[in-house]
């Protein structure tokens, strides 16, 4: 069967604040690509609740995001640690990961000189973790049915290091030169679970890409985490054919400096019929195998998503709903107040089910008024108007 086939996006069947606070169900895998800015860390639940940690983005992140949800999730220790290279981007926020979770071993398979990286590597050697080289075509089971076969980097010639020695401001490279021969570097990984398959790609660029076309290791693979945050130097037509993903995944920051995405990269992906998520826009993005099927879910979840799933009382999602609309209103972006309007006004008995929301979004409306036009009624020419009227014959109809 192909691996296109294997998914269902679960935007009315899975919940995401379910996937972020839960302890995972025994014979799930599940994979949650966190919202880190511009950065990645991914983290890898395994079935049995062992749990593998690919990247931490800056040092921030690891202290702001990545520990906490380790300890909300109840995950007191890492089976491995992943380092695909030692951009600061994937690597700073391992460090408050290690001075915080234990470890039980590390793979890395370069060397650098930068001082967050010799950080880096001074608590692996104080808290006597294993560190490993691995090299493509290296294969490791890390139990529950899931396996692993490394697709890049390069193997180690007769007689040379055992890791990539890179050397910031060389003078045998450019800045540039150097940047995207660390990111070529970068560890690549295929993991399966039954008949699911995810694909890791760091930061790797076309270069990488065709040395692993060439690997003849099989690529196909029904999740993508998209090379370099969808940058244009990566996700090569080849690659991504050979690839075949039902879905991708990137992790990006919102407004970066870098365009990143890129838009040819969104249209290879639409032109191949993946689906696509990105950290920016829905937050953290979670998928779960049950070895059969991938399921899809978003942290941050459209408001109808929400509301189609709620039932009256479920206080956890009006709340998330509310202050979803909250947000849009406060930055004038209407967009999920008018969906939820129409939805209102669309399904008979929404007005009582959902009308304390509809009253916390009605007097947003009105404060925003207020501080717009502190002075005087509400005034025809005001954009909140008509939406204020709009919510107030809802409740007048459902009330009858």
């Amino acid at each position: 069967m192909k691996s296109r086939s294997l998914y269902i996006m679960t935007s009315t069947v899975l919940v995401a604040v379910f996937l972020l606070a839960c302890p995972v169900q025994a014979g799930d895998l599940i994979v949650r690509v966190l919202d880190v800015g511009q950065g990645d860390a991914i983290l890898i639940t395994l079935p049995s609740g062992r749990a593998v940690l690919i990247d931490g983005s800056e040092i921030p992140y690891g202290r702001r995001v990545i520990v906490p949800t380790l300890k909300r999730l109840g995950i007191k220790a890492l089976d491995r640690v992943i380092l695909t290279h030692p951009h600061s981007d994937h690597l700073g926020g391992l460090i408050p990961v290690l001075e915080n979770i234990t470890v039980r071993e590390v793979w890395d398979s370069s060397s650098y000189t930068t001082q967050t990286y010799k950080k880096f590597r001074a608590l692996i050697k104080e808290k006597n973790i294993p560190r490993t080289g691995v090299f493509v075509g290296d294969r490791d089971n890390w139990g529950d049915g899931v396996k692993v076969t490394v697709l890049n980097p390069r193997k180690k010639a007769p007689g040379e290091p055992n890791e990539l020695i890179l050397v910031e401001d060389s003078p045998e490279m450019q800045d540039e030169e150097l940047r995207s021969a660390i990111n070529n570097a970068s560890i690549v990984i295929r993991l399966t679970y039954g008949a699911t398959s995810f694909l890791f790609t760091g930061d790797g660029e076309h270069g990488a890409e065709k040395y692993i076309l060439r690997s003849g290791l099989v690529l196909e693979s029904q999740v993508l985490k998209v090379g370099h945050h969808g940058s244009i130097t990566s996700t090569g037509d080849g690659f991504l054919k050979a690839v075949s993903p039902a879905i991708a995944a990137i992790s990006v920051g919102k407004g970066n400096s870098y365009a990143h995405p890129a838009g040819s990269t969104l249209k290879k992906l639409e032109k191949i019929g993946a689906e696509t998520f990105r950290t920016d826009r829905q937050g953290m993005i979670a998928f779960r195998s049950d070895g059969s099927i991938v399921t899809v879910s978003s942290e941050r979840m459209t408001t109808l998503s929400l509301l189609e799933q709620v039932t009256s009382g479920d206080t956890v999602l009006f709340e998330k709903a509310a202050a979803q609309m909250g947000e849009g209103i406060a930055g004038g972006d209407f967009k999920d107040v008018d969906h939820f309007i129409k939805y209102c006004q669309a399904n008979h008995g929404a007005a009582d089910i959902y009308r304390n929301l509809l009253n916390q979004v009605q007097t947003a409306l009105r404060l925003a008024h207020l501080d717009n036009s502190p002075v005087g009624p509400v005034g025809e020419d005001n954009p909140y108007l008509e939406r204020i009227r709009q919510i107030e014959n809802v409740l007048n109809t459902g009330a009858r």
